[in-house]
């Protein structure tokens, strides 16, 4: 890939893309009284991918696991109104409809105090099931499913673990370019 995702082009190939982090942080801003955005790596030029809207930024270690993220991101939106609801809404999510906000909303408002998940699982699911369906009926016993490392590796990671997946192996890979021979 080269660039950190939240750079990546949205909506890809389109005349008028914005970065990923750009469409994201549009989506949700309609509904936000303030933005609080948690960068690490290349924090600078997902900063800048930003442009001149206004949010209040926070740096973490960019090796740290998510949740240090998130616990940043909420005491910085604490910082700036102990009482307000927060909206934990990834970078790399650009396409959440209003209607899901305003569901959102209206939830948080009658469970003051709680935590609102929204759940969705769209037509890829559908292809899984299929998927494992297809392979019962042809007598596998055992399926493999693999995700490339920059596609939302921990997303898909705990997705295939909530169905019953477990890792096996690792997988590397390397180009070989054939005017490059291996030297003893």
């Amino acid at each position: 890939m080269g660039r950190p995702k939240q750079l990546l082009p949205w909506p890809p190939n389109a005349p008028d893309a914005r970065p990923l982090v750009a469409a994201a942080f549009d989506a949700i801003a309609c509904v936000c009284d303030a933005m609080v955005v948690v960068v690490g790596h290349e924090a600078d030029a997902v900063l800048a991918a930003l442009g001149d809207r206004p949010f209040r930024s926070v740096y973490v270690d960019s090796a740290a696991e998510m949740y240090v993220s998130v616990k940043a991101g909420l005491a910085a939106a604490r910082d700036i109104d102990p009482t307000a609801d927060v909206l934990l809404h990834p970078a790399d999510h650009p396409q959440v409809r209003r209607e899901t906000l305003d569901t959102l909303i209206q939830t948080a408002a009658v469970s003051s105090g709680q935590a609102v998940l929204p759940e969705h699982r769209g037509p890829g699911m559908k292809l899984y099931r299929a998927y494992e369906n297809w392979a019962r009926e042809k007598g596998c016993n055992k399926i493999r499913m693999t995700y490339l490392c920059d596609l939302m590796p921990e997303g898909l990671k705990t997705l295939y673990e909530d169905l019953g997946y477990y890792p096996i192996e690792v997988n590397y890979q390397k180009e070989l370019k054939p005017w490059q021979l291996a030297q003893d």
